[in-house]
């Protein structure tokens, strides 16, 4: 897949929007200044440009059981009962869009968990491997490239992943999100380091203080910035030109919050969490926080999250889900892990894979209401978002990986139709990823025809 940013297709004024855009960030880091001055200035563009539309993709490895979570037939959630597992999505069905059985493009055979790493790939140029890997970049990062003039593209989160394991010599048992042929994107996964380094865990006082010197900073650099423009040629005096307009910007938005209450749009700072199994609700809980104050800072419009690898099988769902026994069948370990539960989700007679596919979408619930409770101009963050929450598969028992079962939360600025069930059984994963795109403003069709059965435009 060649890069969006070289498209012929986009105009000039564009390219030098995310060029500035880029410049600016890649220019403050240079100075030292990144981690302290992008929250302050990013929370007041995010008030002052309405219709921001973000997107998040939440990784599930293992699918779900598929009596209990597939609507009995396409079309609309609100005139039927929901299915046991989806129950507690029951307050925001309007908001839903459920996506059964669509197929993977990039994945050769019909079963099999090593899918894992193609499903946000779409395209069929992947490695020869046991799990193949794509041959470029996953759509998080085609559109957070496209659209997020940040470096790197994306927020790439995690809840419990550890060390990742290799299959047959690569990584695509336990990564999904590709920068591009061989490049898998690690996901970050202590929460109180990651709001560090987002929102540097100033207080309001030192935030102000932090305001003042930066200003004294940018005046120095601006400065010098003027002496080197008299000196170049055209080419290289707009070049700098553009660095001395991006520093003309953060001096005049950092004059307004000097004094003011900046770093409002982060809140509170987590606590220290450990990193392991037992620890998983809170760490998923932390992540979503991440993740939806990114957003509402302007820092991101792209958040990916990996819940496990591709099996799961480091997750002991009987630490910490009500009904889960502390002992499994010893697939894959002792406990009761997600790789135990698909494929031996029954257990002294009650299928345990049901319980704990109900807690994830209870999660997914929680997910949901914090981007309703958090206000942007005209509405909600929900309003001006698109949540993906995909597997790869159907459920472990069956491991079709092309029935994959996906949801979509929000309409993303009113682009998708929300509140059903879409005719999706079939149809391939690009029409989804597609339509992805052009919710978030892509130009072209870098997945071929996108799906416009999913939008209203």
């Amino acid at each position: 897949m060649k890069p969006l940013d070289n498209s012929p297709t986009q105009g000039r004024e564009a390219r030098q929007a995310r060029l500035l855009g880029w410049r600016r960030r890649e220019f403050l880091r240079n100075l030292g200044l990144g981690v302290a001055c992008l929250p302050l200035t990013a929370a007041e563009r995010a008030h002052a440009q309405p219709g921001r539309r973000n997107l998040m993709i939440v990784a599930q490895p293992q699918g779900f059981h598929q009596p209990t979570w597939r609507p009995e037939a396409p079309g609309p959630l609100s005139f039927r009962p929901l299915p046991p597992t989806l129950t507690p999505l029951a307050a925001h069905v309007t908001d839903l869009t459920v996506l059964p059985d669509l197929t993977n493009p990039s994945y050769k055979k019909e079963r099999g968990v090593e899918s894992y790493a193609t499903m946000f790939y779409g395209l069929p140029d992947t490695t020869a491997a046991l799990y193949p890997e794509p041959n470029g970049p996953t759509v998080d990062q085609v559109i957070g490239k496209a659209v997020a003039g940040t470096n790197p593209p994306t927020l790439p989160l995690g809840v419990v992943d550890g060390p990742a394991p290799r299959a047959n010599g690569n990584l695509g048992a336990s990564r999904c999100f590709w920068a591009g042929a061989g490049q898998a994107v690690a996901p970050l996964q202590d929460p109180l380091a990651i709001y560090q380094e987002l929102f540097a865990g100033a207080s309001t006082d030192a935030a102000r203080k932090l305001v003042r010197e930066r200003r004294s900073m940018l005046d120095v650099v601006g400065k010098s910035l003027e002496r080197w423009r008299t000196r170049m040629g055209s080419e290289e005096k707009a070049a700098i030109e553009l660095h001395m307009i991006g520093v003309r910007d953060l001096e005049r938005q950092l004059a307004r919050l000097d004094g003011a209450m900046p770093m409002t749009c982060a809140g509170a700072p987590p606590v220290r969490i450990a990193p392991t199994s037992a620890q998983f609700p809170e760490l998923l809980r932390a992540q979503f926080q991440i993740a939806v104050a990114a957003f509402r800072c302007g820092l991101n419009r792209v958040v990916t999250l990996q819940l496990s690898h591709g099996t799961g099988a480091n997750v002991d769902f009987g630490q910490f889900v009500p009904g889960i026994p502390a002992r499994g069948t010893g697939y894959k370990s002792a406990f009761r892990n997600w790789a135990d539960l698909a494929e031996n989700p029954t257990l002294a007679g009650i299928n345990h894979k049901i319980i704990v596919d109900k807690w994830l979408m209870e999660r997914f619930a929680e997910l949901i209401a914090l981007f309703k409770e958090s206000p942007v101009q005209g509405g909600t963050l929900l309003d001006d978002s698109a949540i993906l929450w995909a597997s790869n598969i159907s459920d472990g028992v069956g491991r079709f990986a092309h029935k994959m079962p996906w949801m979509l939360a929000g309409s993303a600025g009113g682009h998708f139709v929300t509140g059903h069930c879409a005719p999706s059984a079939g149809k391939p994963s690009t029409g989804v990823l597609g339509e992805l795109c052009r919710a978030m403003g892509l130009p072209g069709a870098p997945y071929g025809n996108p799906w416009t059965g999913l939008s209203r435009v």
